[in-house]
């Protein structure tokens, strides 16, 4: 009897204890404040920046699919997101920020902030593109998608690369200098990209030190509760194009001594997009996760577009945002 008692102890202690380790180390979610935050409802992993969207006609302008379609395929509408309800955001001026982490910022403050990252007139090496997920690829310009269908590609001439090698060039026309890694992390697992990327972020730094900027180019991908997806666009010049975002990690998660710096850095490209191209950028999204950002002070996200924008959509809108990037830089200059 003794035995059995000191069993259905030990059982009930090791339950204890691994509960206690499960709620340390769970991540919460907070209340969505607009129905155009990100939530990502189905990872807690450090890196990974797809997410679930609901869509508040409010904040944007929606064009329904009338095709109608078979039992494997679902919806793809289009939008621009255009946000007006400053109650819904962290805002300053027309910076509006989509604030997933419980940190409360001056957005004021740190956009006025004087910048730190050491930016320079040099022809050395000041950014550096890369490209976590390396083979995420878009669309075909349909208004539906099929299940199981694919979103990445090996063919570095229609998937992210292509993106971050059109950017490149605008920032070269631009008199900055940059290098484009083109190495692959996400393949053969997606598990663990990040942790590939940044040894290779790292070593660019140690032969680069002049390296001030690590520029990591996505693409997004916005799916709906009912199966639908969004594809963000918008029309400038004349020109329909994909809407890009800016995600900025913290240190909510992992160590990083640079989001501040970090954040005020996007905050003034952000304020740029939306003064030179409005409706370019989608709100700028602050996340907990640190997205590599400890590597430097100039470090972000770019996502450009979503899955089921075509890549003409994501080029036009990469070149746009390259463009706002360099002036920033160039007037921030030490």
């Amino acid at each position: 009897m003794r035995k059995i008692f000191f069993k259905i102890a030990a059982v009930i202690l090791v339950f204890i204890l691994g509960a206690k380790i499960l709620y340390k180390y769970e991540i919460k979610k907070e209340p969505v404040k607009n129905p155009l935050d990100a939530i990502n409802m189905f990872s807690n992993d450090e890196g990974y920046e797809e997410d679930f969207f609901d869509i508040s006609k409010e904040e944007s302008t929606i064009i329904e699919s009338p095709t109608p379609l078979l039992e494997n395929q679902f919806p793809i509408k289009e939008l621009t997101i255009n946000p007006k309800n400053k109650n819904s955001y962290d805002n300053y001026d027309n910076i509006f920020i989509s604030n997933a982490t419980k940190i409360k910022i001056d957005v004021e403050k740190l956009y006025k902030s004087k910048m730190t990252t050491g930016f320079k007139k040099t022809d050395e090496p000041q950014i550096l593109i890369i490209h976590t997920h390396t083979t995420e690829c878009y669309g075909d310009g349909k208004n539906y998608y099929e299940k199981n269908q694919s979103t990445r590609s090996h063919d570095q001439n229609i998937n992210i690369v292509k993106v971050g090698e059109e950017m490149a060039e605008e920032f070269k026309n631009h008199g900055i200098t940059v290098l484009h890694s083109k190495e692959v992390f996400d393949y053969p697992e997606f598990p663990g990209s990040y942790d590939r990327s940044i040894i290779t972020i790292k070593d660019y730094l140690e032969k680069y030190p002049s390296i001030k900027a690590v520029i990591d180019v996505h693409r997004d991908s916005m799916t709906a509760s009912d199966n639908s997806k969004y594809r963000p666009v918008t029309t400038i010049n004349g020109e329909k194009m994909a809407q890009v975002m800016i995600v900025s990690g913290t240190n909510e998660m992992l160590k990083n001594d640079n989001y501040k710096e970090n954040l005020s850095f996007t905050l003034k490209i952000q304020k740029k997009m939306q003064d030179k191209f409005p409706t370019l950028a989608r709100p700028l999204n602050l996340r907990s996760q640190r997205f590599n950002s400890h590597a430097t002070k100039g470090s972000f996200l770019l996502e450009v577009g979503s899955d089921t924008n075509t890549l003409d959509e994501a080029v036009k809108a990469a070149k746009l945002s390259a463009i706002c990037i360099s002036e920033v830089i160039k007037e921030n200059m030490e």
